[in-house]
């Protein structure tokens, strides 16, 4: 979900997404999506779309605190363990089908 997660944020909260800008994450979920597809007994582009749309629904759920972070990131380009705890104190539970 890691390797997913910078690349869903970037087209839900910015107005620049390049396709090409994140294609090791997008190799890495791809490498994911077709292991897990033996386990999920389904093919490989449907759990690349099954992990994409649980990440998509758990940041939309987070906006807050995901934008949050990009502007910390941004001003600082760094965060301590106080800062992220601080910014990660709102983040509602992970994805239920």
């Amino acid at each position: 979900m890691r390797a997913i997660a910078g690349w869903t944020a970037e087209q839900l909260f910015t107005d620049d997404f390049r396709i090409g800008s994140s294609l090791d994450e997008v190799t890495i979920a791809s490498g994911c999506a077709k292991g897990l597809s033996r386990h999920w007994m389904k093919s490989p582009e449907e759990c690349f779309a099954m992990l994409f749309s649980m990440t998509r629904e758990i940041l939309k759920a987070n906006a807050v605190c995901a934008l949050r972070i990009a502007d910390r990131l941004e001003f600082s380009r760094r965060l301590d363990s106080s800062d992220l705890r601080r910014l990660l104190a709102d983040v509602k539970g992970g994805f239920k089908p």
